[in-house]
């Protein structure tokens, strides 16, 4: 007599509806998070290498953390091919290096609800591009109107005194758009390395080799 597995934690729904919120909880407290940092590390609005340092920390150490975490599932994290090495540099230097240098600069330049809204089109650009790159993942009536409608929102937020004004800077909300979009062209490039890397492996190194980076400002100075 045949005996039915149990299903995988993970796998049940409201486990994963759950971990899902808990997961955009986390990642909306960043916003405010690091506006404390500035102001408790005492870095100045204009002090871009400081902000691009403290960036480095934060991932270096999470890379790190999270290999750790690899290691103590027994996943192999040093057995990478060259070209997989190669992907991975790629990876920590655009998803992370790159993108969060905007995304630090911007939150500077702009409030921490407006960085949050502002870096939400993020969800948008992937939609758009997975329609170019896969060709299972087309856009739909749906899609299409959800991604007009969120637009649209994130537009108004920037709209002040009854509609009468729109206010957008640039250096502060144009780059952690800039940045969302940078994530979302990486995360697909990472979707494709996760073909043959561990994603845990993938994530941990990079996050050291883009946090790495983001530390030559200070080695600079």
């Amino acid at each position: 007599m045949d005996t039915a597995l149990p299903t995988p934690v993970f796998a049940r729904r409201n486990v994963a509806y759950a971990c899902a919120t808990l997961c955009c909880l986390l990642w909306g407290s960043s916003y405010p998070a690091i506006k404390s940092g500035y102001e408790l590390f005492q870095i100045a609005t204009d002090d871009i290498p400081s902000k691009v340092v403290f960036a480095g920390y934060r991932f270096l150490f999470a890379g790190a953390l999270l290999l750790l975490f690899a290691l103590a599932q027994r996943k192999p994290i040093g057995r990478l091919t060259p070209t997989q090495f190669g992907q991975l540099t790629i990876l920590g230097l655009t998803q992370t290096s790159l993108q969060y240098t905007f995304f630090y600069i911007g939150l500077a330049y702009t409030t921490g609800v407006n960085g949050s809204i502002m870096n939400a089109t993020g969800t948008f650009f992937s939609v758009l591009l997975a329609h170019f790159i896969y060709h299972n993942d087309k856009l739909s009536y749906n899609k299409t109107l959800g991604c007009v409608l969120g637009f649209a929102g994130v537009m108004l937020v920037n709209f002040h005194s009854g509609l009468s004004e729109f206010q957008f800077v640039w250096k502060g909300d144009g780059f952690v758009v800039l940045a969302a979009f940078i994530l979302s062209a990486a995360t697909l490039y990472g979707k494709r390395i996760s073909q043959t890397v561990d994603p845990t492996v993938m994530t941990g190194w990079q996050l050291g080799i883009g946090g790495a980076w983001l530390l030559f400002p200070s080695d600079a100075a």
